[in-house]
């Protein structure tokens, strides 16, 4: 086994085993750690990032006055790895030496009291081939805090009626920064007001921590996201079920146009639906909500085609008038949603009543074999329905368009 491969066990086996030395009667401890190129400059060892060789590392002690004592210094192997060991407790300083053109992502010095552990460390640097590029990480990673922000507030707006992911929520804009806790802002504020004095360290270190924090941030939406992905996917369910409610009623007073061969095979088709959206509902988790909502696609597709074998321009106005009411259902659960935080969609509401009697009418025009009249019927709800719509994106955004700030930002001047 190569001396690389030696050490890289070496220094796990001392993190793993913390007490192995107490165990032989020596009563000493050891630091470790590795030093790496961190490629995406976010402070964090990530997959694929290597080791540095030849990095100075440098430990220090406080003597009885306090003041550092040097008592070890050595260079990471080719692999990145270093460690001291055999150390007694105490209150030790690991420092590394940044190279010449490399910018530190992580501290460059930590404090250990070393007392009952084996104590493992990471340094990360990366190559700054310009100063302008920490000037232009730091103008990227805060335009992404703001993207972040608008994001924040948009699932605020739409989920922030659920304690669950209200608290989550709520942790984010702490983090990021919202409040008075130090957060992802002040990081990048800090980083801005560090590099324009010359401290690009401080700078990249700072840089790093906001990073970091966003990192987390994208971590505790997604939760947010699939929990409620899984919760409109249950919708979505019921709505389709609806749907099939509607159509096997209306293909039951349409038997005679269609023939009954016709509408008894729609009528299986129904049924095959309803029982796969069943399975469907059953299985839905956080884990496979993208299996069932591809479950539900085909699903779909199978009552689409169900419609289409029926046949002739009764099917097509049919399939028309199907999706019109599956439109002014959503619209319907869109309405109630902004009626429950104190909106007026009065207005909305009267336009769905009469876009559904519009189509009621249009169905019994339908059966009635009058399709003229049935297709100038649902041309007047289709138009309804899609005013409906534009009046609830406005009650929705009212201020769309407008420049301001959104509330709750602080927009401090992050660079």
């Amino acid at each position: 086994m190569d001396l690389k491969k030696i050490m890289a066990l070496a220094v796990m086996f001392v993190v793993a085993l913390p007490s192995l030395t107490v165990v032989m009667g020596l009563e000493t401890f050891a630091i470790a750690g590795y030093k790496y190129e961190d490629k995406d400059h976010d402070g964090v060892h990530d997959e694929g990032e290597p080791g540095v060789e030849g990095v100075t590392i440098t430990l220090t002690v406080e003597d009885d006055e306090g003041n550092p004592v040097n008592i070890g210094e050595m260079s990471t192997d080719e692999e990145g790895y270093f460690i001291f060991s055999e150390l007694e407790p105490g209150t030790y300083t690991v420092t590394e030496t940044v190279q010449e053109g490399w910018v530190a992502s992580t501290e460059t010095s930590y404090v250990i009291e070393l007392s009952d552990e084996t104590v493992s460390l990471g340094f990360g640097n990366y190559v700054v081939e310009t100063d302008t590029d920490l000037e232009c990480s730091i103008e990227i990673a805060s335009l992404y805090l703001e993207d972040i922000k608008g994001v924040v507030d948009a699932l605020w707006g739409e989920y922030g009626e659920y304690p669950d992911h209200a608290e989550v929520l709520d942790r984010v804009k702490d983090i990021l920064g919202y409040g008075d806790a130090e957060g992802a802002e002040d990081f990048l504020i800090q980083a801005s007001e560090a590099y324009d004095s010359g401290d690009y360290n401080l700078a990249a270190r700072s840089l790093a921590a906001a990073r970091n924090i966003l990192g987390r941030v994208n971590g505790m939406l997604t939760s947010v996201y699939k929990a409620h992905k899984v919760a409109r996917t249950e919708r979505f369910i019921l709505q389709v079920e609806h749907r099939i409610e509607g159509l096997e009623d209306k293909i039951e007073r349409l038997k005679g146009r269609f023939g009954a061969v016709k509408a008894n095979k729609a009528h299986v088709s129904m049924g095959l639906a309803k029982g796969r959206l069943g399975q469907l509902g059953e299985s839905l988790s956080v884990d496979n909500v993208d299996e069932v909502i591809d479950g539900l696609e085909v699903t779909i597709a199978g009552i689409d085609a169900a419609l289409e074998d029926v046949g002739g321009d009764d099917s097509e106005l049919l399939e028309a008038i199907d999706r019109l009411e599956a439109k002014i259902r959503v619209l319907r659960a869109s309405s109630e949603k902004l009626a429950s935080k104190g909106l007026d969609t009065l207005d909305v509401d009267g336009g769905l009543d009469s876009a559904e009697s519009l189509l009621s009418a249009a169905f019994d025009s339908l059966v009635e074999d009058h399709t003229d009249e049935a297709e100038t019927l649902l041309e007047e709800a289709d138009d309804i329905v899609s005013e409906a719509s534009n009046d609830l994106r406005t009650i929705r955004h009212p201020n769309k368009g407008n420049k301001d700030p959104k509330p709750g930002n602080k927009n401090r001047g992050s660079r």
